[in-house]
């Protein structure tokens, strides 16, 4: 199975969203390195929202397919959401 959409990668968006909280208390700057992933991360899924969206005049399907492995990167996401 290939990273193909958004819902693809979602369990390791959260699974990191839930490593910044669990740090937050524990370790500051470790949750500040989290929250900077987070940040690239919801950036890339607007762009992605918007380039990936047949109906609209900005769709692009090779930059779409860029954005989300992008986010799977960041994420540590592989293709089956195994995620570190």
């Amino acid at each position: 199975m290939a990273i193909t959409n958004i819902c693809d990668v979602y369990c390791c968006i959260e699974k990191l969203n839930n490593k910044y909280v669990a740090a937050l208390c524990v370790n500051p700057k470790l949750a500040d390195e989290y929250l900077a992933i987070l940040d690239k991360v919801t950036v890339l899924i607007g762009l992605y929202g918007i380039v990936s969206n047949r109906d609209n005049s900005c769709y692009d399907e090779t930059q779409a397919t860029a954005y989300l492995t992008e986010i799977a990167t960041l994420t540590n996401c592989n293709e089956t959401c195994g995620c570190s």
